[in-house]
């Protein structure tokens, strides 16, 4: 039989557990979420005959009297974070998704909990026997764990060819972990989305914290591509460590499109991470331009159940955020 306890973050024991190592599953990102979005790093321990067999990890926060418990909350950056559990009792993975949604139900008194996992793939879905909603995620996810040239051969002809463009035309990507990296990525976004006619957030307070809280742990790989005749042309992020990399975000200055930057960036973050050992690289989303790197197309789902109608009323409230974010029109009127 399953156990499970609710513990504090300083009682992870990273060295005990001896489980897929990734930046989702480590004290450090669970902090850059507090500091960034106020939200409480939750972790659940799983057990089995008093051996510690898994984790899940999350963040909590209340809001208008409603606990709620998010793996992770929406807005944090990754749709997913999820378990991090011992090979052998993986195939126990819907007898352990329940318990943990009951014991955050029923002992943490959670109203409304939300776990997106890999994990949590259409068949596995099939096994639940409670009530639950679902959203459907896709993504790709390159496997970099073999020689680099394998890797290359993922790619589509015209993306080597871009890269064979870029160095041919003396383009340089050179790391950059300065406060200009931060302004010049946020302009290249503007940029970007002003591109789709929509406005841009502002994301200079989110990686600033992030930078804070994560470079000093060796978990950010920043990189900017420049030319012969101009610097910074577009930049991208990633976070990384152990077994796993994420693309964070990438952007270009439509001037520069035609320099092709983004595949030599991307090729660049490849080839640190194989060094590092990094074995799997998530591109983080079903943006067509991500499938002719090479990975492998991967649809998961969120979970989510809730009381009182609390999940239909955070959906409506997501929507309407994502339209004031995106429409020019009422950032004009709030002065953006």
């Amino acid at each position: 039989m399953f156990n499970y306890k609710l513990i504090d973050i300083k009682s992870l024991n990273k060295e005990k557990c001896g489980l897929v190592e990734s930046p989702l599953y480590s004290k450090e990102w669970l902090q850059y979420l507090e500091s960034w979005r106020q939200l409480k790093p939750t972790i659940i321990e799983i057990s089995l005959n008093k051996n510690l067999v898994g984790y899940l990890f999350g963040v909590s926060k209340t809001v208008f009297g409603i606990k709620m418990f998010g793996s992770p909350l929406y807005g944090c950056i990754l749709p997913y974070m999820g378990f991090n559990l011992k090979e052998d009792v993986e195939k126990d993975y819907s007898q352990i998704l329940k318990g943990c949604i009951d014991y955050l139900k029923g002992i943490c008194g959670f109203q409304y909990i939300s776990i997106c996992d890999l994990h949590n793939t259409e068949d596995r879905l099939k096994d639940l026997n409670f009530k639950f909603d679902s959203e459907k995620w896709e993504t790709y996810i390159l496997d970099i764990d073999k020689p680099l040239d394998e890797v290359k051969k993922g790619f589509s002809k015209t993306y080597r060819n871009y890269i064979n463009y870029f160095a041919k035309h003396e383009g340089i990507v050179s790391e950059d972990y300065s406060e200009d990296m931060i302004l010049n990525h946020n302009a290249q976004l503007v940029d970007v989305y002003d591109r789709d006619g929509e406005s841009s957030p502002d994301i200079i307070n989110k990686y600033k914290i992030m930078f804070e809280k994560l470079i000093p742990h060796g978990m950010l790989y920043c990189v900017k591509a420049d030319i012969p005749t101009k610097k910074s042309i577009g930049s991208s992020i990633y976070l990384y460590g152990g077994e796993w990399a994420y693309f964070l975000t990438n952007a270009t200055y439509s001037e520069n499109l035609n320099d092709r930057p983004n595949q030599s960036m991307m090729w660049e973050a490849i080839q640190h991470f194989h060094e590092k050992g990094v074995k799997k690289m998530d591109l983080v989303g079903p943006g067509q331009y991500k499938k002719y790197y090479g990975g492998e197309y991967t649809i998961f789902y969120n979970i989510t159940v809730s009381r009182f109608g609390i999940h239909k009323a955070m959906l409506l409230l997501r929507k309407a955020y994502i339209y004031c974010v995106k429409s020019k029109f009422i950032s004009k009127l709030l002065g953006k």
